[in-house]
């Protein structure tokens, strides 16, 4: 690695790698090895810079946690940048007592950085500002691996605050949603919210009424974290006055009606935010935040919109019913509001489940609203007013009792199963097989979901609600009603039909069972957390993940009458109207295929059979720019049962922007496409870059996959992938099957669709998906891909999977590439919150 020429570098680098995996009984000699890969990354000739990181790769899936750990510590800092997200990623278990040290060199090449970029900014050279956002997600990467560990983001904090004060305001714009997420981290996982982070909130404020409204929903975690954690400062303090900067940047954005729906979410969120923590101490405010929550109403177009207005009502509702339903009849609106609220409660979609209010969050929300209205007295809400309340009442806590129930047996069955499965229980696994069969023909009865993306919270947020339980709530409300005023309480018994009497009789039987249920579940909550109370947070997330989603393996079903064992979340046997559509979970997600960078040229011969000339393991050597193939690092597809999963605060609800445009079929040989060759079709957004959808194509390792092909102004390259089981034909695939029919064994024509829509290809895919950086996985194989996999299942029918099986040239009706290594890398999960699933 010292010597002076390209050539000898260049092997010398490739030499040591080779030799990463080997005993050294001597450990200076692997410092020294490790330090001349490092030195490497510096040289100035690219491919020595290449197979330097290739080596580093090597190192970190050799050494031991503690020795690497180590051994960073010896690292300069902009060698740090580089290494840090690799160690990170392998041996977060250990970084506890590296955390502060590896922070205090990431900030202080952050430092450097940000100031090189500085001095180059009339120039045009970015690179100090792209290395300085490193740093920034190098440190959310170890606090992410440190959030259980409360008293460490107290030493680090002094020394990140300088940056996030520096870098929440104009000046800090380019890494603004990076300092946001360490803003998270440190108010969520802290002991407390010191006055330093305080000293934040102005910052947070300012930009967001000024220039940051983009980063409105990345400002929704830390701003819910002030409100909640540090409820006292956040009431007491008048210097500033933290609530009226609230309601300044708050009401401007709610009565702008230039914005959009989406652009304002947060909006209603924190103020619900206020009401559930601050009870008692802010009414004032009830009457300014319900103007400007029922102005929104009236202009809102979306339907979660006008769910999180409703909820805002709702909340002032449960904060204090007599200020709130005051106001309502002084604005002279109280049966506009109820009627919509009531008409948004009962509507359903095809499938027979709510549209609204689809979260247990959401409901819970509203029954807490509506169990306040209850205990008003008859100069307050009449006897017929208080039937109407009741009725819709009950008929939101069976819903809401529907779905609980679901998830707890979900949760209980599957941790169960799992367990069984551990331990070699092939009973257990049969019975998740049988389990797997009976949910698919529930499930496809619920396959017309609308579209989770108005359906879901960003983030989970907490709040003294958590702990209130409906169904006891409901109770006591009825009960303190009968006492005070037995004649309404009779009345209003008198004039329920047999069908609400039996509900209501349900509800309180089931309140009491689950009274001592819910103690249980409390003290038994209590005991594990202080068992898992050293564990790494993102293994702890990972853990209750997998206790709440179960089993995770997926095998689809095979072409014909055989089938494979079908391992897929339990649903419960309640009935079905009442339920929301739950999503089994795929884990085995091995076989993610053939996504090209633009779809428009000839593909070169290449095979998926494994053991020939052309097969996957050998298209690194058919062609010299096909070396990535076999030598990269980062590529695609790869198994998601590894331990590197973990769910990212960082990652957002995943949004597309669709329209229709013209499009043809193309028979590519070795796949089915769907091209918009030069058409405007819209595309998706990530992390501020936009990609402009190119493709869609089909694969069938065994069932079916979907791969939407994106590509950025910069020749970036995102894909969005899906995954079928077998059921009820895809309605887009339906549409065309007439112009698949056409190039069917036709390589390379293609046959006019005209306009296209491709929403109706990614229709109704939920909101939880997996992210990471990977590769094309087809030649040359090339890396920096982002992916995105979309966990919920369409279904298709075999005759639609013959038919695309058919159509491609022979030797491709099984075009999987095997899964590929993972090498240290980050695999994102985003998945709503569980009491907003």
């Amino acid at each position: 690695m010292k010597e002076t020429t390209f050539f000898s570098s260049f092997q010398a680098a490739w030499v040591v790698g080779q030799y990463a995996d080997i005993n050294f009984c001597n450990q200076i000699n692997f410092r020294r090895a490790f330090h001349c890969v490092v030195s490497g990354m510096r040289d100035p000739e690219l491919p020595v810079r290449v197979d330097s990181v290739l080596a580093l790769h090597a190192f970190v899936e050799a050494c031991k946690g503690m020795l690497m750990l180590t051994i960073m510590n010896e690292v300069e800092n902009e060698d740090l940048v580089i290494t840090v997200e690799s160690i990170v990623g392998k041996f977060a278990e250990e970084m506890a007592p590296y955390a502060f040290r590896l922070c205090q060199n990431l900030a202080a090449a952050f430092w450097k950085c940000f100031n090189i970029s500085e001095r180059n900014d009339e120039a045009d050279d970015n690179s100090g500002a792209l290395v300085a956002v490193s740093c920034l997600r190098g440190i959310n990467i170890i606090l992410e691996s440190i959030c259980s560990l409360p008293n460490l983001f107290v030493q680090i904090e002094p020394v990140l605050l300088p940056i996030m004060q520096r870098m929440l305001t104009i000046d800090g714009q380019d890494f603004f949603g990076e300092v946001l997420e360490i803003v998270s981290y440190i108010t969520m996982f802290s002991p407390t919210i010191s006055l330093g982070m305080w000293s934040l909130w102005p910052l947070i404020v300012e930009a967001l009424g000024n220039w940051a409204i983009h980063f409105f929903q990345n400002m929704l975690i830390p701003m819910d974290n002030y409100i909640s954690r540090s409820t006292a400062h956040f009431l007491a303090c008048k210097d500033p006055d933290y609530q009226q900067s609230l309601w300044k940047v708050l009401s401007r954005i709610m009565l702008d009606r230039n914005m959009e729906d989406s652009e304002i979410e947060p909006a209603p969120m924190l103020i619900g935010a206020v009401f559930r923590n601050c009870k008692g101490q802010v009414d004032q405010w009830v009457e300014p935040y319900l103007r400007i929550t029922i102005n929104r109403l009236h202009q809102a177009k979306k339907p979660y919109m006008k769910c999180l207005l409703m909820q805002v009502i709702a909340d002032a509702l449960y904060y204090n019913t007599s200020l709130t339903l005051g106001m309502l009849y002084k604005l002279g609106i109280v049966s506009d509001i109820f009627n919509l609220w009531f008409q948004m409660l009962q509507e359903v979609g095809k499938n027979g489940i709510s549209v609204n209010f689809r979260g247990l969050h959401d409901k819970k929300v509203c029954c807490l609203g509506l169990i306040s209205l209850l205990g008003l007295p008859t100069d307050h809400l009449s006897g017929e007013a208080l039937e109407h309340v009741f009725k819709a009442t009950l008929y939101l806590l069976v819903s809401y009792k529907n779905q609980v129930a679901d998830e707890e047996e979900e949760e209980s069955e599957c941790k169960e199963m799992e367990d069984d499965a551990e331990n070699g229980d092939e009973v257990a696994s049969l019975k998740l097989q049988n389990l797997a069969t009976e949910n698919q023909k529930r499930r496809v009865q619920s396959s017309d979901e609308t579209d989770d993306d108005d359906n879901s919270h960003d983030n989970d947020l907490q709040s003294p609600i958590d702990k209130v339980d409906p169904f006891s709530f409901f109770i006591e409300t009825i009960q303190a009603v009968q006492a005070s005023n037995p004649t309404r309480f009779q009345n209003l018994m008198h004039n329920l039909d047999f069908h609400y009497q039996t509900l209501a009789n349900g509800i309180a039987q089931y309140a009491e069972w689950r009274r001592p249920n819910i103690k249980k579940k409390e003290l038994r909550q209590g005991s594990n957390s202080l068992l898992l109370a050293d564990v790494p947070c993102f293994l702890l997330a990972q853990k209750r993940w997998i206790e709440y989603h179960g089993s995770f393996r997926f095998h689809f079903l095979m072409e014909g009458n055989k089938e494979k064992d079908e391992l897929v979340d339990p649903l419960s046997l309640l009935a079905p109207t009442m339920k929301l559509a739950a999503i089994s979970v795929v884990l085995f997600l091995a076989l993610l295929n053939s996504a090209t960078s633009n779809g428009n040229e000839k593909e070169p011969e290449f095979g998926y059979k494994q053991g020939t000339k052309t097969g996957p393991e050998n298209w690194g050597r058919i062609r010299k720019d096909w070396i990535t193939c076999g030598k990269g690092k980062s590529q695609s597809p790869i198994d998601l049962r590894e331990k590197m999963v973990r769910r990212l605060p960082r990652l957002r609800r995943f949004r597309t922007s669709y329209v229709p445009a013209d499009a043809a079929t193309k028979n590519r040989g070795h796949d089915i496409a769907v091209m918009w060759n030069g058409h405007e079709a819209g595309g998706i957004t990530i992390n501020g870059t936009e990609y402009k959808l190119k493709q869609l194509h089909w694969h069938s390792p065994f069932s079916l996959e979907m791969h939407m092909v994106h590509q950025s102004a910069d020749n970036k390259t995102a894909v969005v992938g899906f995954l079928y089981k077998s059921g009820p034909p895809d309605p887009f695939i339906h549409k065309l099957e007439r112009s698949i029919e056409k190039v069917k064994d036709k390589r390379d024509m293609e046959e006019e669709l005209g306009a296209v829509d491709p929403s109706h290809a990614s229709r109704r895919m939920g909101q939880r998906y997996y992210r990471y950086m990977g590769s094309l996985t087809t030649p040359p194989c090339s890396e920096g891909v982002i992916w995105t996999i979309l966990r919920k299942v369409k279904t298709v029918s075999k005759k639609q999977l013959r038919l695309l099986r058919r159509a491609v040239d022979d030797d491709y009706e099984n075009n999987s590439r095997p899964r590929q290594l993972i090498n240290g890398r980050l695999i994102g999960l985003y998945r709503p919150p569980k009491h907003e699933n």
